[in-house]
């Protein structure tokens, strides 16, 4: 959170925080990420008020297994460069996941 250029908080009609989003500006892109949301369409509004007003390149690290967001970001002009693998060890499966983790910052920040 100290790197982050900026920091979101989504909130529920009661006031509870139901989802959050950093942006980290790097060198060469705004890095997008880890954003948290009950759904896709949360997660595309906090990436949208993220890359608000920024000028440069935008990077955004999308599990796999987000195809709805996925389609998402496709509409609003993101292109899918690249697919990292996967690797684990003493495991055959994925652990469970609740489906909320819509993005991470998979980049190194010194």
């Amino acid at each position: 959170m100290d790197q982050s250029k900026q920091c979101l908080v989504v909130r529920d009609q009661k006031g509870k925080i139901i989802g959050f989003g950093l942006s980290i500006l790097g060198p060469i892109n705004l890095i997008l990420g880890p954003i948290v949301a009950p759904d896709s369409q949360t997660a595309a509004l906090i990436i949208n008020m993220l890359a608000l007003n920024h000028q440069g390149k935008l990077r955004i690290d999308v599990p796999s297994s987000n195809n709805e967001l996925m389609l998402l970001l496709d509409k609003n002009g993101f292109e899918k460069v690249s697919e990292p693998p996967i690797m684990m060890k003493n495991s055959v499966n994925m652990p469970f996941r609740n489906k909320e983790l819509f993005a991470i910052a998979a980049q190194v920040f010194a």
